[in-house]
């Protein structure tokens, strides 16, 4: 049986903070399967995968593209608690 460390995305939405996995994979001919190891956030990962031989399972992510996501995430977050005082203040 084959092992190694990888990371993967998480699958949690992006106002979670730790957006990725590191799991044990491991696989033979009966399949694959994957034991979590830690939640990364954005910085750790990528510090990981720098500094040793672990890879990202599905490339490295387009980091341009998880800006762009994280800065939307905080604006629906900022505009909900927006609404949320305004309707606080109505009453």
């Amino acid at each position: 049986m084959a092992r190694t460390l990888v990371i993967m995305p998480s699958g949690f939405p992006e106002s979670m903070n730790k957006p990725w996995l590191l799991v044990l994979r491991s696989h033979d001919l009966g399949g694959t399967d994957y034991e979590a190891v830690a939640r990364l956030d954005d910085d750790h990962a990528a510090e990981i995968v720098a500094i040793s031989n672990i890879t990202w399972l599905y490339g490295e992510p387009d980091w341009d593209e998880r800006a762009r996501k994280r800065k939307l995430e905080r604006a629906r977050v900022l505009r909900e608690e927006a609404e949320k005082i305004e309707k606080e203040n109505q009453r």
